[in-house]
């Protein structure tokens, strides 16, 4: 064996934890041993809808020019910044084929392992990969607007882990690899259930709410969403459409949905003002028995041109608002983020402390701020005016924006953060609910994917907000209430934001169980 590839078996040697054979959950005195999917994590990632798109258009290119052709025969356009999300399922897909081979490895891997020649030189190849893909990530998300090609080493990634690729070929025959993780409590990380939840006594689900600061009142932790496919019906009103029945299939199914959700127990409703789903909230709020102390209704200003004029068209916004919603206030009245942020952003604020005095509004929050601007509008913002809510993107890949300083201006100012987005990824983002690795906890918990998803982000000390047409689903979604995350799923789930971050940070307070940073640091380190 040559000395690099020495080096290299050392380091999966010392690195990795030492793992043992036994039950779904067992282990001795100071660890858990645990069965994960690393390798049909890496498959599932690679079958992402963007990758298998490269797949099907990368053909000679693959060993080509340095930047796939726009264009031609590859059937590809110029890309959009976002684009670069395609870098989550690969570097996802990359880390956890590294675990699975590196299981291999060690003899901890089930199934049909490759030669320890073909393993080793798979596994230099994927951490090549990972640091490439990873500097490329850097590079042109950096120089964003030059619209680049796909890079060379992305395609690589593709033709090793999709159908008919070297390392694919070799994860299909894989089973489930056994980690050890360390008996240590959560205690003071973020990872910390922050908010203390009912026991799992068989009782029925009940959201114990949080209290929101400056003496704001009490705020419910899950919230029902009407955003994604209630919204289609949106479009049907600002578009020439054939078939306007569609309008009013789409909000039929929103008034339907959110009245099953007062019935099953959820007093916190969130909109938005450029979701159009306003009236059909209003109009099941009127409907339903529950009297309107007992809920809790948000709605944002989201539509740019009312950021404009410095604050003027604020009222005229909400006004619209309040009405499309039959209420005559808003419990919770939130910033959706302006792309032209701070002076906007600052005077439409003032003009919503106004209607925070006049009484229709009882606070005010921000979603999607970054924590530059969050902390902008808690200095000049009012005692009992300062925001009191944040929404962020959060699930177990993504923890919001710039998350070490959010989660520190959250914590000194008193924010209660919200997560969004925790169960189904936007396009090119990785879906938890479909993910092999949170599959694997919900079936050892005994409880659905979506719940783990949910359960994870309020053991993180958020609230979170969901969305579902289907009543058994909305019904579901409570039962987060009625169990707990052991602390050894709740290692696993924390450790896939460092299997999916491309961008790469280390998370304070957040470890990583599973070893996916070694991954990088290796690469960057050493090869």
């Amino acid at each position: 064996m040559s000395p690099k590839r020495c080096t290299f078996f050392l380091w999966v040697c010392l690195t990795l934890p030492h793992l043992q054979w036994g039950g779904p959950c067992v282990g001795g005195s100071g660890t858990w041993t645990i069965e994960v999917p690393f390798a049909a994590a890496a498959l599932w990632a690679a079958g992402q809808r963007r990758v298998r798109f490269v797949a099907q258009h990368s053909g000679a290119h693959l060993a080509g020019p340095k930047a796939m052709p726009v264009g031609g025969e590859t059937g590809f356009k110029e890309w959009e910044s976002e684009d670069l999300m395609m870098a989550e399922p690969i570097v996802y897909g990359i880390r956890n084929a590294v675990l699975a081979l590196e299981g291999c490895e060690e003899g901890r891997t089930s199934g049909a392992c490759p030669s320890i020649e073909v393993g080793m030189r798979l596994l230099e190849r994927l951490l090549k990969l990972d640091k490439h893909v990873v500097d490329s990530y850097d590079y042109y998300r950096q120089r964003a607007r030059e619209r680049p090609s796909v890079p060379a080493s992305w395609l690589d990634v593709v033709s090793l882990l999709h159908r008919g690729g070297e390392v694919e070929k070799v994860l299909k025959n894989l089973g489930t690899t056994r980690v050890d993780l360390e008996k240590s409590t959560l205690n003071g990380a973020p990872g910390t259930c922050q908010v203390r939840l009912p026991p799992a006594d068989g009782s029925p689900a009940v959201d114990p709410g949080v209290v929101l600061r400056d003496g704001l009142g009490k705020m419910p932790l899950l919230g029902f969403a009407t955003a994604g496919s209630f919204s289609d019906w949106r479009q049907h009103r600002t578009r020439a459409v054939k078939n306007a029945s569609d309008t009013q299939y789409h909000r039929k199914a929103c008034v339907r949905a959110v009245g099953w959700a007062l019935e099953a127990g959820f007093r916190y409703v969130d909109t938005a003002q450029d979701l159009d789903t306003q009236d059909c909230i209003g109009h099941a709020v009127s409907k339903s028995d529950i009297m309107r102390k007992d809920m809790f209704v948000a709605t944002k200003l989201s539509e740019e041109s009312d950021y404009w004029r410095q604050g003027s068209r604020v009222r005229a916004a909400f006004d619209h608002q309040i009405n499309e919603l039959r209420l005559e206030h808003v419990d919770l009245y939130l910033q959706q983020h302006p792309s032209d942020a701070s002076d906007g952003m600052k005077h439409a604020w003032r003009s919503m402390e106004i209607l925070v005095a006049e009484g229709r509004v009882h606070a005010l929050g921000v979603a999607g701020h970054p924590p530059d601007e969050l902390a902008l509008l808690e200095k000049h913002g009012r005692k009992g005016t300062k925001p009191a809510v944040a929404y962020q993107k959060w699930d177990v890949y993504h923890r919001g924006v710039e998350e070490r300083e959010t989660r520190r201006l959250a914590s000194t100012g008193g924010i209660h953060l919200i997560g969004t987005g925790s169960i189904q990824g936007k396009p090119f983002e990785l879906s938890c609910i479909e993910d092999p690795i949170v599959k694997s906890v919900a079936a050892r918990v005994n409880h659905t994917a979506a719940q783990v998803c949910l359960r994870f982000v309020l053991q993180n000390g958020l609230g979170v907000i969901v969305m579902s047409r289907r009543r058994e689903r909305i019904v579901e979604n409570l039962d987060v209430f009625r169990f707990e995350l052991p602390d050894a799923e709740m290692q696993i789930l924390n450790s896939l934001v460092y299997g999916a971050r491309a961008g790469w940070q280390f998370i304070e307070g957040v470890s990583d169980a599973l070893g996916y940073s070694s991954i990088h640091q290796y690469a960057r380190e050493e090869l």
